[in-house]
């Protein structure tokens, strides 16, 4: 259920900040200022995405493979067992990665509810428009419409 919900973020966030870049005239989903979040322009930086993208799915390719690796590292470096030697190549990958997965995910977070804001204010102001126009139409009659 756990990863159900992580990849529900990932997807969403990643649809919903695409959307609201689209929307309001952005030449790329990755061109994020500074000034919208600080957090997202240092995300989409081309070699910091590509090290917390790898890291991130480093981390659950280490998840799927404790399940078939069971030697541990003492054992598979030849070394005497020392703190952290039980674990296993994936387990150490997991636990290594782990902390850049949990950045992603506060990323997703991040990006799931600035590209929300980012909605709302552009509905907000065509609601507003609409407005407008609707209150021009009921004062100057000769611009509605003519029924048939």
């Amino acid at each position: 259920m756990v990863f159900q919900l992580l990849i529900t973020l990932d997807f969403s966030s990643h649809y919903m900040h695409m959307y609201s870049s689209l929307i309001t005239g952005s030449s790329s989903h990755k061109s994020v200022k500074s000034d919208v979040s600080y957090i997202l322009s240092l995300y989409y930086n081309p070699t910091l995405l590509f090290l917390i993208c790898t890291g991130n799915e480093l981390f659950f390719i280490g998840l799927y493979l404790v399940k078939w690796v069971h030697t541990p590292l003492w054992l598979s470096l030849g070394i005497a067992p020392v703190a952290f030697a039980n674990l296993t190549w994936a387990e150490a990958m997991a636990w290594a990665c782990f902390p850049v997965c949990l950045l992603k995910n506060v990323i997703n977070a991040v990006q799931l509810w600035k590209a929300s804001k980012i909605l709302v204010g552009v509905d907000l102001a065509e609601r507003a428009h609409a407005r407008e126009e609707k209150l021009k139409e009921k004062e100057d009659p000769a611009k509605r419409p003519k029924k048939n």
